[in-house]
């Protein structure tokens, strides 16, 4: 939950100029392998193009002077979360580590809109934080906050992406959270 956003932002930053959006005329810097739209095995290019340049994903230096926010460690300001009225909170100063770890399960691209699907999964993220939590639980009114640290395991990210359209979900399989 706390990696997801920002890796969603530099996944979909990386895979919109692998395939070569129209809308983006710019040079790429000589680390990043272009894939034509054409190109029969299409997504086996771009994912090969991605583990390519992982190890520079970690300080952000793409080479080139192409600079992007380094995987590690990732830096959030803010997270918040109000699934209702009943359940809030905030995550403040989030630092999280192992994101530069992913496997690419699956890629699907679709280059005539622009769009893709793909499945990751990070096997560890480590992440440190403050929390804010205010729970209404049957008659309890339950408020906290402090600091936190905790790690998730093989953590699933999937999601679609289009030029106009986004939607990710992400789920964990084992969170564990030692407070």
């Amino acid at each position: 939950m706390i990696y997801y956003r920002c890796f969603e932002s530099f996944v979909l930053l990386l895979v919109w100029l692998l395939v070569q959006c129209p809308l983006i005329i710019a040079k790429l810097p000589s680390t990043i392998t272009p894939c034509a739209r054409n190109e029969p095995l299409l997504e086996r290019c771009i994912i090969n193009a991605v583990y390519q340049i992982r190890p520079l994903l970690v300080h952000g230096n793409l080479g080139d002077g192409f600079t992007i926010p380094p995987l590690e460690p990732l830096s959030l300001d803010n997270i918040e979360l109000r699934l209702s009225s009943q359940f809030q909170a905030v995550f403040t100063d989030l630092e999280a580590n192992g994101g530069s770890n992913f496997v690419i399960e699956r890629l699907i691209a679709k280059p005539l809109d622009t769009s893709y699907d793909l499945w990751i999964t990070l096997p560890r993220i480590d992440f440190r934080g403050k929390y804010s939590l205010h729970l209404n639980l049957l008659l309890l009114d339950i408020k906290g906050r402090g600091n936190m640290q905790g790690h998730c395991v093989f953590t699933s990210v999937s999601g679609r992406r289009a030029v106009n359209c986004v939607g990710w979900t992400l789920s964990c399989q084992k969170v564990l959270l030692p407070w």
